[in-house]
């Protein structure tokens, strides 16, 4: 047991030698291949940077690149002919763990590093001559997080979106990315050691109790949200109530009357939202952009547009007098705004004619802005804006 522990490295980087790997391909010499790749641990560290290369891809190890795997998530998060359903993505990512060969790759490098973290208080440590390459895997191991992270953002900020959530006091969204991916981590491992013990699907909805338990009722992304827990809270109830009213048809035509509905003062209002335009932009802030609509790359900025924009086309239905007075009243600050800046940054990413970005982008939102009834017109839009990840791919 000791050996592994401090030898465990050694071992592995004696699998890729250049010798034993030069013997493996028949197709070169022992001395060229010591030549070419170098020392053992030389070799260990260049495939663990690989390994973590979002961009790697290998198709006789049926390697898949972290955008593909994480495009073929989105389209079950956002199927045509099918509601918007973070539960389906979380799931597909489960299931294309169980079938990746960076699951056991990177769950044996990180294994061979453990005794060489300074987070490590064992007795046992990694042995002298293998600690330099222990560290080059472990750090390694923590570039294959971030790109992880970049991935994942958008699933949890989506499933916060799709029912209106924000992160509770002490905890952010790439915090709650960290404990939720920690979970699907021991999920795959736990699929595979125990396939009978638990199921996919009760592992998705655990994923989901837990998001819901670090999450609270209302928005993260709006720009009029206070500081002071205690004004958040009365900000998060005055929203809250309007939101209720304007869904059951009541007309608060000023600010007076939310004030009266909620129950606080007219002042305390008003500090909060000069206009009644601008509380209009925080209650459909809440609905549609809970947590915010920075996906990271192109592809999940696209999907985190589209589920938003679908969720403003009901919210268009369910609370139009909202909708209606955040188009026209709300101005720079409001949410809309920010979707169209989105929408021409992917146009951008897209090569759509320099002049035409924004144009469609803007007309996007605004068809959205006009209920379901005209989602596919927005869709086509919105196929005009973003091309898809194969498209990018060839281009």
């Amino acid at each position: 047991m000791v050996r592994i522990l401090e030898e465990g490295v050694g071992g592995i980087a004696s699998l890729v030698s250049p010798s034993a790997l030069a013997r493996r391909s028949g197709a070169v010499s022992i001395d060229t291949a010591y030549r070419l790749l170098g020392r053992p641990d030389d070799v260990l560290a260049r495939i663990a940077g690989t390994g973590v290369d979002p961009n790697f891809r290998s198709e006789v190890l049926g390697w898949r690149t972290t955008d593909e795997i994480s495009a073929e998530a989105i389209g079950e998060y956002a199927a045509p002919d099918a509601p918007m359903d973070p539960t389906a993505a979380i799931r597909q990512l489960l299931v294309a763990g169980l079938a990746d060969p960076a699951f056991p790759l990177s769950r044996i490098m990180r294994a061979v590093a453990i005794t060489a973290s300074p987070a490590w208080a064992g007795r046992v440590i990694v042995a002298d001559e293998h600690r330099a390459v222990a560290q080059e895997v472990r750090d390694a191991a923590r570039r294959e997080w971030e790109h992880t992270r970049e991935h994942l953002r958008w699933l949890v900020q989506e499933s916060l979106a799709a029912v209106g959530r924000r992160p509770i006091e002490g905890y952010t969204i790439d915090k709650i990315v960290v404990i939720l991916h920690t979970i699907a981590e021991g999920a795959l491992d736990r699929l595979v050691l125990h396939p009978e013990a638990v199921s996919v699907d009760e592992f998705v909805e655990a994923i989901l109790i837990f998001m819901l338990a670090l999450t609270e009722d209302g928005a993260m992304a709006d720009p009029r949200l206070p500081d002071d827990p205690e004004a958040l809270a009365a900000f998060t109830r005055v929203v809250a109530a309007a939101d209720a009213a304007w869904a059951a048809g009541v007309d608060l035509d000023d600010l007076h009357a939310v004030a009266e509905r909620v129950g606080v003062s007219f002042e305390t209002v008003v500090l909060m939202f000069p206009r009644l335009a601008d509380l209009a932009d925080s209650v459909l802030r809440t609905r549609i952009v809970a947590a915010g609509i920075e996906g990271g790359t192109p592809d999940t900025t696209a999907a985190l547009l589209r589920g938003t924009l679908r969720r403003l086309a009901g919210a268009a239905d369910a609370i139009p007098a909202v909708v209606e007075r955040v188009r026209t009243g709300a101005g720079s600050l409001s949410v809309l705004h920010e979707l169209q800046v989105v929408a021409a940054g992917l146009a951008a990413d897209a090569a759509v004619e320099d002049g035409t970005a924004a144009r469609v982008a803007e007309q996007a939102i605004a068809t959205a802005c006009l209920g379901t009834d005209h989602w596919a017109t927005t869709e086509v839009l919105l196929d005009l804006l973003i091309a898809s990840p194969s498209d990018r791919a060839s281009g």
